[in-house]
């Protein structure tokens, strides 16, 4: 392969363990980790995600009882990049918040 073709293919996110309670998988728009957390003798597993543009999406996803079950959820997120094209999102017109969805009839006015 050319450079052109390795730099216009997506990157695809992997897991690598970092430190033995830090799971990382990196992207071209931002990164998923997995820390362990082991509080009171239960083990957890917390998923964030922050992403790499200025005011990009940082959340954090509800934890997990194994390592697995955390990637899975990590893997089926909508921010998880798996090479493939996301489809582009409906446009929506903004509208007011009173404002009629459909046309109203009124009783005053001549039709």
């Amino acid at each position: 392969m050319n450079e052109e073709t390795m730099q216009s293919a997506p990157m695809q996110m992997k897991w690598r363990r970092e430190k033995s309670t830090r799971h990382i998988a990196e992207g071209a728009e931002g990164v998923f980790y997995i820390e362990e957390s082991r509080r009171f003798g239960v083990r957890r597993f917390w998923v964030k995600y922050r992403s790499k543009k200025a005011g990009g999406k940082c959340f954090t996803m509800p934890p997990s009882g194994s390592l697995s079950a955390a990637k899975m959820a990590a893997e089926e997120n909508p921010y998880w990049e798996d090479g493939q094209i996301p489809p582009e999102p409906k446009k929506e017109e903004p509208k007011h918040a009173f404002a009629p969805s459909r046309e109203v009839k009124r009783w005053d006015m001549k039709y």
